[in-house]
């Protein structure tokens, strides 16, 4: 095993699967990460470039009308 990385043991596994949601993330088609990743079917690949839990969250808050705010911020919002 390799090196530890946010609490995770580096696999070769592991950095497969970032090199596939980096390719992903950066805006490449699906078929083309297929392709270079070996893959038969695109179904697999997907597996590859699902975006982590924390991620998405991280996600959420930044698309989300409060999710800059304090809870405090929250509070003091109007009702509606």
């Amino acid at each position: 095993m390799g090196r530890r990385a946010h609490g995770r043991p580096v696999t070769p596994h592991s950095l497969r699967h970032r090199y596939g949601h980096r390719l992903r993330v950066m805006g490449t088609d699906l078929d083309d990460i297929r392709v270079f990743m070996g893959h038969a079917s695109v179904r697999t690949t997907e597996i590859y470039t699902v975006r982590p839990l924390k991620e998405r969250h991280a996600e959420l808050l930044r698309r989300h009308p409060m999710g800059g705010m304090s809870v405090e911020e929250v509070a003091q919002e109007p009702k509606a």
